[in-house]
């Protein structure tokens, strides 16, 4: 459920009785098989560094409409807005005044011939990444929410 999501930090100590010092996490030797993010002495990306927000490239509503359309003509599937959400698309949008995810509505969508008539993008001040959407399409064309 993601309502309980949470973010925890673990502190790995170690067994009792052992005197070992706890060091870095040796990268090259990974017998576990973790992906692991960072190499020790690797320069991190100045956007990580200084915590600032990655700007996204900014897609037009137009733009915007004609990837729908691709979506609706199975042609392409909802991972071709990812880097305009920031990599959530599973956002909530407005679809003709119902509330519903940015997922569910690409389903809706697929393999119906849709009209999209009007679309609003909201985006994140600073990082241009869409927070919401607002679309009007024609409902005779789609399965209705």
């Amino acid at each position: 459920n993601v309502e309980y999501i949470a973010k925890k930090q673990i502190n790995v100590l170690p067994r009792p009785g052992e005197k070992e010092k706890i060091g870095p996490i040796n990268t090259t030797n990974n017998e576990i098989g973790w992906n692991v993010k960072h190499k020790p002495n690797e320069q991190l990306e100045k956007d990580e560094i200084s915590n600032k927000p990655k700007v996204v490239p900014v897609i037009s509503e137009e733009q915007f409409i004609t990837k729908l359309n691709l979506i609706s003509q199975e042609k392409r599937n909802a991972d071709i807005f990812l880097e305009y959400f920031c990599g959530d698309i599973n956002k909530p949008i407005v679809a003709n005044g119902k509330n519903t995810s940015f997922l569910v509505f690409c389903e809706k969508i697929k393999g119906k011939k849709a009209k999209i008539k009007q679309v609003t993008i909201f985006r994140e001040k600073g990082s241009n990444c869409i927070k919401t959407v607002s679309i009007k399409y024609r409902k005779n064309s789609l399965i209705i929410f």
